[in-house]
């Protein structure tokens, strides 16, 4: 039997199929009845399988983690997988699935590219964390997805927690951030006088700090990719996959009566930026209040911009 994993394969809408093969389907079944768990029951031969928008629920037996279950966890892909600490009956958050926060038209959804964390979008409000999180502080962002040369957030401060430089609205829009050095550490060394411990080498790049620098952040004035009001439910923000292809994504938010349209590309040094809809100025947001800087274009009504 396969255990569905916490990915999408292709189909746009939140419904999964889950795949197994009946070497007794007695043995699974009782009967060979044509609907069960609100999944369809589908035989090709002597192989059958499901498919529904319901995870596996067998009976009778048990799902947990440990030799006194029968199976591990079965969920929908974006529900925890592992167990809870000291409740090995009891999966991990989220206890919902991804939102799928594509077009109607972009396509299949996709799972393994640097840009699929946008279309896949969750939150979990007991630990403030999800694709987009930090509500309760007012610096709210998004992940982080990276593109050479760019490490990208979409980002919705509020002018809490030292996030605006006033006269300046806070920063709210596309984050871009080159980052222009890594830390190279061969020595397995903490101390001078350590011995060598291979586990103490790295090669990393450090997150950005503090998180209220705009860094370059292009937006659209009073438009919010995220939203400065906590959601309860998904959709979690306003952002969406529009295309994709094998090198870039096409990423789109929209606050009536106004639209971004975001183009990037694999490996690009440019990130091409277009109001499709209303009449909101561009934005551009550069350095910080760690740094006293400003923003680098004003509130001329462009219609494109690209950094």
């Amino acid at each position: 039997m396969k255990k569905p994993q916490n990915k999408f394969a292709r189909a746009f809408a939140l419904r999964t199929t889950l795949t197994f093969a009946l070497i007794s389907v007695s043995t699974f079944l009782s009967g060979a009845a044509s609907r069960a768990w609100g999944a369809d029951i589908i035989s090709n031969g002597p192989v059958s399988y499901l498919k529904g928008s319901d995870a596996i629920n067998p009976r009778p037996g048990i799902q947990g983690a440990g030799g006194e279950f029968n199976s591990l966890f079965y969920v929908l892909p974006g529900e925890g997988e592992s167990p809870v600490a000291g409740r090995s009956h009891q999966h991990q958050l989220p206890d919902q699935p991804f939102f799928i926060a594509y077009e109607p038209t972009a396509g299949p959804v996709q799972s393994n590219d640097w840009w699929t964390g946008v279309g896949l979008q969750w939150y979990v409000d007991a630990t403030n964390s999800g694709w987009a999180f930090s509500w309760g502080d007012g610096v709210i962002r998004s992940s982080g997805f990276i593109s050479e040369p760019f490490y990208y957030q979409f980002v919705d401060f509020t002018g809490a927690s030292g996030s605006q430089q006033p006269p300046l609205p806070p920063p709210a829009g596309l984050r871009l951030w080159n980052q222009n050095a890594i830390a190279v550490k061969t020595d397995g060394k903490i101390k001078p006088t350590d011995p060598f411990n291979p586990a103490n080498n790295i090669v990393d790049r450090a997150f950005l700090a503090p998180e209220v620098q705009a860094v370059v952040t292009v937006g659209l004035e009073g438009v919010h990719p995220l939203g400065t009001t906590k959601p309860t439910r998904g959709p979690w923000t306003k952002v969406q996959v529009r295309q994709h292809s094998d090198w870039g994504a096409v990423l789109t938010y929209k606050d009536d009566p106004n639209e971004m349209e975001i183009t990037m590309a694999n490996g690009s040094p440019f990130t091409w930026l277009e109001r499709k809809q209303g009449q909101a100025n561009f934005l551009v947001w550069a350095g910080g209040p760690t740094d006293q800087g400003g923003r680098c274009s004003g509130t001329a009504p462009q219609r494109r911009s690209s950094c």
